[in-house]
């Protein structure tokens, strides 16, 4: 079932993306350092890609459940 897989999969990416933009203007005022930025870039990619894994995982525990 791709469908709601890829919904929530995009509200995830969007509110993930919305409150890393928040936190890191609280935290900065200052202007950051290329190495920073890419870091942060890296980083955030990393945790995207982790929550997607999970949610996977999830609903591949499901499919074993309702076939077992």
């Amino acid at each position: 079932m791709p469908g709601p897989i890829r919904s929530s999969r995009s509200s995830i990416r969007s509110s993930s993306r919305f409150s890393s933009s928040l936190r890191s203007s609280f935290l900065r005022p200052f202007p950051r350092s290329p190495y920073e930025q890419n870091n942060e870039i890296f980083q955030e990619a990393y945790r995207q890609d982790t929550l997607i894994l999970y949610q996977q995982i999830r609903v591949l525990e499901d499919h074993i459940q309702a076939l077992t």
